[in-house]
């Protein structure tokens, strides 16, 4: 059997894996601290975009009023981006990045929040965003063309003097009922910034993982098409369907139905039987295709101890034990 680290390599690179992989012995994940959004307290992150508690959804780190673009047409304006040579970028991968032994032992990803669509809407309130980009598309396709070169130097940065295996970008298009908007103005507008993304990944020799949440089925094939190696996403979608559709060109870092499961067991009425059958299907249904592994189940928001994560894990290593090797 070869290293978990060669082993989840091959996902990443669209080779036949070995088995099915154990990410919590094979990948690293780090969130850096530059650029990190503000997750409790009412704070401003490095953009001057305002956080705090949200009494709707009942949550922190929501960006609020005062908003940093008050008219689209001014945000060359009105928005500052960061100094990215401000920063002792040597000093601060020497104090947090992966030390040799993890990278020895694992692939090594670096995750990275507020993409190029969140941080369009962070500045402005995501009402406003797409209503301008309906209404004012010029200068909104310029402002995303700004924070898309942007995004690619401070990428560069973190691949430069991190040099991480993977870079996970962070940009959710979706919700739990849909894509958060047509996809045609998706692909006009924020497609050509996963590109240059991807692009300059490749470039570096970094595979590039692009984590969205929420329903994106429309634009799936979409990422393939711009060079993106790995999607990590959400169960909700209709993963089966979508891997035959992309057929070995994708790699599916998917979350089991942990949220579901959470509110499901909170509500008292989560059954056993059923969230076995439920994670076994769901697994059994993607995990041999070679081209699938699982999230690691998180307990956020559970209650201490909870003891789904045991029955979830229990199932994972049940499927890993079933499929073998895939040689």
């Amino acid at each position: 059997m070869v290293s978990e680290k060669e082993n989840i390599r091959r996902y990443y690179a669209h080779e036949t894996p070995d088995h099915y992989a154990d990410l919590k012995t094979g990948l690293y994940t780090q969130i850096p601290s530059v650029m990190i959004r503000p997750i409790k307290g009412s704070h401003d992150d490095w953009y001057g975009v305002h956080y705090a508690y949200d009494e709707v959804i009942k949550t922190w780190s929501v960006p609020c009023d005062p908003r940093v673009i008050t008219d689209i047409t001014q945000w060359e304006k009105q928005v500052v981006f960061p100094d990215l040579d401000a920063i002792d970028w040597e000093a601060l991968a020497k104090e947090e990045a992966a030390d040799e032994e993890t990278r020895a032992n694992k692939m090594y990803s670096v995750l990275l929040q507020c993409g190029v669509y969140e941080r369009f809407h962070a500045l402005q309130g995501i009402e406003n965003a797409m209503i301008n980009m309906l209404t004012e598309p010029e200068a909104s396709m310029d402002l995303l063309d700004a924070i898309g070169d942007y995004r690619c130097r401070l990428i560069e940065k973190f691949i430069d003097y991190y040099k991480p295996d993977i870079i996970r970008n962070h940009d959710d298009y979706g919700s739990q009922r849909a894509i958060q908007m047509d996809p045609d103005l998706w692909r006009e507008m924020i497609k050509p910034q996963l590109k240059k993304i991807a692009d300059l990944c490749h470039s570096k020799g970094v595979f590039y993982e692009q984590h969205s949440c929420g329903i994106i089925e429309p634009i799936v094939e979409d990422l393939v098409e711009v060079g993106v190696d790995s999607w990590q996403g959400m169960s909700i979608n209709n993963v089966p369907m979508l891997l035959e559709k992309t057929n070995g060109r994708l790699l599916y870092h998917m979350s089991l139905r942990t949220p579901d499961y959470l509110v499901a067991d909170l509500a008292g009425n989560l059954d056993e039987k059923w969230l076995r059958e439920d994670a076994r299907k769901t697994l059994e249904a993607c995990a041999p295709s070679g081209c699938y592994f699982n999230t690691t189940p998180s307990c956020a928001g559970a209650p201490k101890g909870w003891w789904v994560l045991d029955v979830l894990n229990e199932e994972v290593q049940r499927v890993r034990e079933k499929i073998g090797t895939f040689q």
